[in-house]
């Protein structure tokens, strides 16, 4: 199993709009790792709900993965809130490694 470092990245979205983010995942060499053979959930939790994003991990094999939500979900999220993505294997008990943690500043949409 590949070590990965958890890191922060803030999100900045516009209530109303489509949002979609790539994700890569390198080693210290700069190598793509193979992200594979994990489950994984991105969560933002604002102060009245948890909002599930969509993750898309079929080019996990070259450690990319998309986060994405829709324009109705990013509509529907507070002015500040928090996210992390999550990795679970699929071992007996699992392994949960967070993998990355930040804030969310959500613009408010006027049209």
């Amino acid at each position: 199993m590949t070590c990965i470092n958890i890191a922060r990245l803030d999100l900045c979205l516009y209530q109303g709009d489509t949002y979609e983010h790539q994700v890569e995942f390198v080693d210290d060499n700069g190598d793509l790792l193979d992200m594979s053979g994990w489950l994984y959930e991105a969560v933002i939790q604002d102060r009245n709900a948890r909002h599930s994003m969509t993750i898309d991990s079929s080019n996990a094999l070259d450690g990319l993965i998309i986060l994405s939500l829709t324009a109705e979900e990013t509509a529907a999220i507070g002015r500040q809130a928090s996210w992390d993505l999550q990795r679970t294997s699929t071992d007996t008990p699992p392994i949960i490694e967070t993998l990355l943690y930040g804030n969310v500043s959500t613009g408010r949409d006027v049209t």
